[in-house]
C-alpha cells in the first residue's frame, strides 16, 4: 500500500476518533496511568510540541529542583530533560539524565508488580541510550504482560526498524497494534515509514 493511500485510510477512518481522544486528554489532564497528582507544568515538561526545547528543560528543572515527582512521574521528569536535552545538542547532559531515568524506573519495577507502562517506559529510556536489544526486551515484556498494549507493539516496532532494520518484523508490530487500536496514530506512521523505505529501495 502506497503512503499516499496509508493517509487517505487513516483519515478516514480516524481523524474523528483522534481529535475526539485529544479532546479527551484536554479537558482531563490529571488523567494518568499513575494516578497521582500531576506536579505544575508537568504537561510542558513532557510536551511533544508547543513548547521549546529550552522552555521543556527549564520546567523539568522546576519539578526537579522543586522536588514536584516521585517513583515513575520523576523518572519520566528525567527522562523528558534528557530529551529537551539532547535536542538543544547537549548530549552529555542528557544521557546523565536518561541513566538517571534508568535507575529510577529500575527501582519501581524492582519493587512493584509487573507493570506494562513502566517496562515501556524503560524500554523507551534503553532506546534513548541506543540499548536497542535490551529496549526491544522490555517492549516485549511490557506485552507479554499486556497482550492489549498497542503502544508497546508501537515502540518494538520501531525499535525494529530503526535499531535492527527489521522491517518485516516492525510491519508485524505494526500491524498487531492497529488490531488493537485501529487509530494508533504512531503504528500507521511506523507503516508508512516502512512503505516510503520500500519504495526508494524499488525504484
Amino acid at each position: 500500500m502506497q503512503t499516499t493511500a496509508l493517509r487517505t485510510e487513516w483519515r478516514l477512518r480516524c481523524a474523528s476518533a483522534f481529535l475526539a481522544a485529544l479532546c479527551i486528554a484536554l479537558v482531563t489532564p490529571g488523567l494518568s496511568w499513575a494516578q497521582v497528582p500531576d506536579p505544575p507544568g508537568l504537561d510542558t515538561c513532557l510536551a511533544s510540541y508547543g513548547a521549546t526545547e529550552a522552555q521543556k528543560e527549564a520546567v523539568c528543572d522546576k519539578i526537579i529542583a522543586g522536588r514536584g515527582a516521585e517513583g515513575a512521574i520523576l523518572g519520566i521528569v528525567f527522562f523528558s530533560r534528557g530529551r529537551a536535552r539532547a535536542g538543544l545538542g547537549r548530549q552529555d547532559d542528557a544521557i546523565a539524565d536518561y541513566r538517571l531515568a534508568l535507575r529510577i524506573f529500575n527501582d519501581a519495577i524492582g519493587t512493584s508488580l509487573a507493570s506494562a507502562p513502566l517496562l515501556f517506559q524503560r524500554g523507551l529510556v534503553y532506546q534513548a541510550l541506543n540499548q536497542i536489544d535490551q529496549a526491544i526486551i522490555d517492549f516485549s515484556a511490557a506485552i507479554r504482560v499486556d497482550s492489549k498494549a498497542s503502544y508497546a507493539y508501537v515502540a518494538r516496532g520501531s525499535a525494529l526498524t530503526s535499531g535492527k532494520y527489521n522491517d518485516e518484523g516492525a510491519l508485524a508490530d505494526f500491524n498487531s497494534a492497529l488490531a488493537i487500536a485501529p487509530c494508533e496514530l504512531g503504528a500507521w506512521l511506523g507503516r508508512s515509514g516502512i512503505d516510503r523505505k520500500s519504495t526508494r529501495l524499488n525504484s
